[in-house]
């Protein structure tokens, strides 16, 4: 029976054996695609990160008094920081991999890039992780009605 390359088996793979070329081709096809919704999604991130920054930088009162925070709502606001960094950190590494060639980048500024950019990856999970847990918490203790805010900007009625 073959396997999902088209081959018998893995001697069949080692020893030369034939691939499946529609097979290949369907592969190549689909991984092309997952990669340039990749890109598109960089870009997005990009611009809404030039976004928030332009908003961060017009709507200074949006910005906390940290003096006058909790030790709680530091470490929120710490965490906010932790993400802006990361997803600059993301969007540079993607960009300079992206634009490698034309930069002239060696190939261990290349690796090095791509570390960063799978580090900032799981920062993300993490990040998404503990902010839904945060949300799903302070709904249900000390903040009701924070997913309202969330949403449409208003405290619920």
């Amino acid at each position: 029976m073959a396997n999902k390359l088209g081959c018998d088996s893995r001697e069949d793979q080692a020893a030369g054996g034939q691939i499946d070329p529609d097979l290949v081709k369907d592969r190549s096809d689909t991984s092309r695609y997952d990669v340039e919704w990749h890109y598109i999604f960089g870009y997005a991130l990009a611009a809404l990160f030039i976004l928030r920054i332009f908003v961060a930088i017009r709507h200074p009162e949006t910005r906390p008094n940290f003096k006058a925070l909790d030790l709680h709502h530091k470490l929120v606001t710490g965490g906010y920081i932790a993400l802006t960094l990361m997803t600059l950190m993301m969007i540079g590494s993607g960009f300079g991999m992206y634009f490698s060639e034309t930069l002239g980048l060696a190939k261990s500024t290349v690796d090095f890039m791509k570390e960063n950019h799978e580090t900032a990856m799981w920062f993300f999970v993490a990040f998404t992780a503990l902010h839904i847990g945060g949300v799903f918490i302070a709904e249900n203790r000390d903040e009701p009605g924070i997913v309202s805010r969330m949403i449409n900007g208003r405290k619920a009625d």
